[in-house]
This record gives structure tokens, sequence and C-alpha cells, in this order.
């Protein structure tokens, strides 16, 4: 992944609340549901056996309609969001995309990510982006992360963002977010030296090759 780092203070609200949001919105994205109910099942096992209060919040595309998350992101404070979904970017805005209305055939309705940061009153200090094809392509992360706007919110808010640089199979990428959050916690948040043991894992396992995750 792409990623901009900052370390995350050592002591965190009790407890640290976590929104994880699915988004599968046309053109379909299978494993979106599936990816977020796998982290949180990861995240609850980390507060488990980490001894770290977390309160996590899941979000399945079923119930993750525009105005439901407008209205979940002004009353609640998230210090963590991982988003699985399509993202995408037009004349200098980037957005991610959710559904108008919670019916499966709803039309869609893209959210800008200056508005969805917005939304957080500043609170939010890390987020995670599993974006579709198109945001992996490398030349459109690039647009996206140093050829925007994007890039001047992103060093002005001191957030942390990941988002995939490489076309990765679903399976994968949920694996490495989930892995990631596991370095990441049990390293006290520092957030790049957490990036660093992931990929080296990893690299270790085989499992990371140029182009993708496997």
């Amino acid at each position: 992944p792409e990623y901009q780092m900052v370390d995350l203070p050592a002591e965190f609200p009790n407890p640290l609340k976590i929104l994880l949001l699915a988004s599968d919105t046309p053109p379909h994205i299978s494993f979106v549901d599936n990816e977020v109910l796998a982290i949180k099942d990861r995240l609850e096992k980390i507060s488990r056996e980490l001894e770290i209060p977390i309160q996590v919040t899941a979000l399945l595309s079923h119930n993750a309609d525009y105005q439901t998350v407008t209205n979940l992101l002004e009353t609640s404070d998230f210090d963590f969001i991982h988003y699985a979904g399509h993202y995408g970017a037009a004349e200098n805005q980037n957005y991610l995309y959710f559904r108008k209305n919670s019916g499966q055939n709803s039309q869609v309705e893209a959210m800008s990510l200056e508005y969805f940061l917005a939304l957080t009153n500043g609170n939010l200090r890390f987020l995670y982006i599993n974006g579709c094809k198109s945001f992996a392509d490398f030349s459109q992360l690039n647009k996206i992360l140093f050829e925007s706007s994007t890039k001047k919110l992103l060093a002005e808010s001191g957030l942390n963002f990941i988002g995939n640089m490489f076309n990765a199979d679903d399976h994968g990428a949920a694996n490495f977010a989930a892995d990631f959050y596991w370095h990441l916690f049990s390293n006290k948040f520092r957030a790049a030296t957490a990036m660093y043991q992931t990929r080296l894992q990893w690299s270790q396992k085989s499992l990371y090759r140029e182009g993708g995750y496997y």
C-alpha cells in the first residue's frame, strides 16, 4: 500500500472507537462485506489478547447508504475508519461511493473525501481505504494523493492514510489489512513500524509480489 504515516499517541481514548465500512456499489464488489467481518473478528481478537479496549462498529453494504453514513460520522467520534468499496477521482476531488438508499437497486451517490473527513470533526486519526481496481492503478493513486487537493488535505490533518497501490486480490487485501492492524496494536501504535513489519511478514511468507497480493 501507499501511505502517509505519523506515529499515533501511545494512549488512546478508552475505548478506542473503530468504524468498518463496507460499500458494495455497482459495479459489484463481491468481497467487501466479508472483508469487514474478517477485520472485525481480528480486531476483537486483538482487543482480547492485548487487553486493549476496542469498540468496533461494522456497517455492511445493505446498511451503508449515504445518509446513514453521514449521520453516523456526524454523531460519533471515531479514532479509526476502514473503508472497503469503490473509490475514485474527478475534477481534483476524490470520492467514496455509497448507495443513495438502502435498497439493493438504489442509485449511487458520491461523497467527497474532503466532506467525509469534515464529518469526523477532526477526531479521526487513521483512515485505511481498500479501494477498487481503478483506485489501485498506480497512475490513479498518484493522481489522487500527489496531484490533487487531497495531498494538502491529508498533510494538514496529520491523518494516517493507507491506500492500496497495486491491483490486489480481494482476499489478500483484506488479510494484509488484518495483519497490519495486529502489528499496529502490538507495537503501541507505531504506524510506520507496523507497515514495515507487515510487509516483511508477507515477503517472508512469499505472499507479497510486485503487482499485488496473493
